[in-house]
């Protein structure tokens, strides 16, 4: 049968990886010619008591077999954390989150205190720590699930520089974001946690620069929409941004001597920008 024959190819793949390294610790993304040899091997540690007689036998004669534990619930839980990797690409599970009824985001939990115990094997500690974004503490994972959100907003919208008060599926990024730029402030925020977020693309650790380059983009928005910059000091953007505003203001602190000169050269290269309304484009020598 073909189910037979696959199982066999399975078996034969672990057997010689088991041969080659001693163990059947079997990375999670290895393939052999394209068979996922871990995805395998996952689901038979799964089901290890219902497999028939011969086929644990054979799995049981394997090096490092019998070092693995063959429990039920742990496979169960760490099968689902492996497909909940696959699609989401972290290991920081909500605590609240259920999939098809089974408590997911429970079972992390009680991995992690088990794990900050010491209570939790060698083998399984390292079969976590491999997943990327498993985090070994409560805290830790909460930073990874703002993180994820943010390089989730990265690939939406181009850039790590949402609004303040930003929010997506009940999660508030922006506050999340504040939080990140406020320990930043204080001298607190972890060196690899700094580096994370300062090589996201439009990133910004000072909140003033952040709303200037929120006004920036939206104004490169409109002129894409639009064909220039003539914007009135009234208009707002569909979901509420004073636009207009933001323009009014950047010209004001330019007649002022206020404007930081990247910021004008920036703004005078936008198509269509006048530093006055109704008159030619105003340059520095023109009194």
């Amino acid at each position: 049968k073909a189910s037979e024959a696959k199982w066999d190819e399975g078996f034969q793949h672990l057997r010689k990886f088991a041969d080659a390294h001693g163990n059947v610790r079997v990375p999670i993304d290895y393939e052999v010619d394209g068979f996922k040899l871990r995805d395998w091997l996952t689901n038979n540690r799964a089901k290890f008591e219902k497999l028939s007689p011969d086929r644990q036998r054979r799995l049981s004669s394997l090096p490092g077999w019998n070092d693995y534990s063959h429990n039920v619930k742990w496979e169960a839980g760490f099968r689902r954390l492996l497909d909940y990797v696959k699609e989401n690409g972290t290991a920081a599970v909500p605590r609240p989150y259920v999939v098809e009824g089974y408590p997911l985001g429970a079972w992390v939990m009680t991995k992690r205190q088990e794990f900050k115990k010491g209570t939790l094997s060698t083998e399984r500690r390292q079969l976590l720590q491999e997943l990327p974004g498993w985090a070994e503490d409560a805290q830790a994972a909460k930073w990874e699930e703002g993180f994820r959100h943010l390089t989730e907003y990265v690939e939406e919208k181009g850039h790590a520089c949402p609004p303040s008060d930003y929010g997506s599926n009940g999660y508030r990024l922006g506050a999340w974001i504040n939080q990140q730029r406020g320990y930043f402030a204080k001298g607190i925020l972890r060196p690899d946690r700094r580096d994370r977020l300062g090589r996201l693309p439009g990133w910004e650790w000072e909140p003033r620069n952040a709303k200037w380059e929120e006004g920036f983009r939206r104004l490169q928005q409109y002129v894409d929409q639009h064909g220039d910059a003539q914007i009135d000091a009234k208009y707002t953007t569909t979901d509420g941004y004073r636009l207009g505003a933001w323009v009014t203001q950047q010209r004001h602190k330019q007649s002022i001597g206020k404007l930081d000169p990247s910021r004008f050269a920036r703004l005078d290269k936008v198509t269509g920008w006048k530093w006055r309304i109704g008159t030619g484009n105003w340059k520095r020598n023109q009194a």
